[in-house]
């Protein structure tokens, strides 16, 4: 209750936008370190679990580089930014599989239908604004990033470079 009040408390103030240009003294404010990376633990109330721990490792271990830092700006502010309703509704949803009121799969269809396409929208989003020649991983890897906790961050830095989701677009390389 006390969450869902903060909610919508907090829709009534406005979220930073972020401009077309960004100043390379914004971009290095975003490098891949814990105070940067530690934004997803603040939304584990409507985020799920799995993508919250998956979205750190990739943010900690993509480089700290300008197209990597503004990816990380991008994917920041548009997290700070998502809609009240969409996150009263996911804390809803979270609720009912902590009590186990519906099973995991129920939850996982949810997931799959209201926040992996703005996670994966989100992306494109930020690897446009960053000038990557690549776009992010295909979406049928989003279902996958957003349900399921991978064990290792080195996994998804490797699933990265090598699957889908390099900047460069070159195989094996940011």
């Amino acid at each position: 209750m006390f969450i869902r009040f903060f909610l919508v408390l907090s829709a009534t103030v406005s979220f930073s936008c972020f401009s077309q240009e960004m100043s390379k003294s914004s971009v290095m404010e975003f490098p891949p370190d814990q105070s940067t990376c530690e934004i997803y633990s603040k939304h584990t109330d409507w985020l799920p679990d799995a993508f919250v721990n998956n979205a750190i490792c990739a943010c900690l271990k993509i480089p700290n580089e300008p197209s990597a830092n503004i990816i990380r700006q991008v994917l920041i502010e548009r997290l700070d930014s998502v809609d009240l309703t969409l996150k009263v509704k996911a804390i809803d949803m979270k609720s009912l599989l902590y009590k186990k009121e519906i099973s995991k799969h129920a939850y996982n269809r949810f997931v799959k239908k209201e926040i992996t396409p703005m996670i994966h929208e989100d992306h494109i989003i930020a690897y446009e604004k960053a000038g990557c020649k690549s776009d992010p991983a295909p979406y049928f890897g989003w279902k996958q990033i957003t349900t399921r906790k991978v064990k290792s961050c080195k996994l998804i830095w490797f699933s990265i470079r090598y699957f889908g989701g390099s900047c460069s677009g070159k195989w094996g390389r940011w």
